[in-house]
């Protein structure tokens, strides 16, 4: 996870971050099984990589998203006014739409999402 960690803080830009994120790092967080430790440090790190990557470790892991997880991340970064992690939220919640739309509406509107981050949720599904 240092070298992760490292990847994203210091070859900092979206397209490298989301690969590392929602690949090496989303395997690796199902791989050891406790992650919330880690995630927890990096979302409260004060850099949006790392808090980014809070937000889109489990892109790939359809059914198996720790939607309580998901909600607490977006609820502390919901007010970041960051393109970035506005982005991410977005993208988070429309990637889990796929497998639980009702859940994913009901956190928009929860979490009252505006802007950037609730167009990007609702792109397919309204």
């Amino acid at each position: 996870m240092d070298l992760f960690r490292f990847m994203i803080v210091n070859k900092s830009w979206w397209d490298t971050v989301d690969f590392i994120a929602s690949n090496s790092v989303g395997r690796e967080m199902e791989r050891i099984g406790n992650w919330r430790p880690i995630m927890e440090e990096w979302l409260t790190s004060g850099n949006i990589w790392p808090q980014r990557t809070t937000l889109i470790f489990q892109l790939k892991y359809r059914n198996r998203v720790d939607k309580d997880w998901l909600h607490y991340a977006i609820s502390n970064l919901r007010v970041d006014n960051e393109f970035f992690i506005q982005k991410a939220i977005g993208w988070a919640l429309r990637q889990h739409a796929r497998v639980d739309p009702d859940w994913v509406l009901a956190e928009v509107e929860q979490q009252g999402l505006v802007g950037l981050a609730r167009r990007e949720v609702l792109k397919h599904l309204k």
